[in-house]
């Protein structure tokens, strides 16, 4: 009986090959990231252009 009860678990961290992902899914989430990029931008210039005190969509 070598064995410490307050030894922290022991966790396996040998890393497993990572599975190839097919172009469809690679493409439909590069499409998805340039939409939240997009997204970014357009929600920036509307602030950028009310802190000058521009009324944008009746935004104060």
């Amino acid at each position: 009986m070598n064995e410490n009860p307050y030894e922290a678990p022991k966790a396996n961290t040998v890393l497993e090959a990572v599975a190839d992902v097919p172009t469809e899914i690679k493409k439909k989430i590069k499409n998805a990231w340039i939409a939240g990029l997009i997204s970014i931008a357009i929600t920036l210039i509307i602030i950028l252009i009310s802190f000058t005190g521009t009324s944008i969509m009746g935004i104060n």
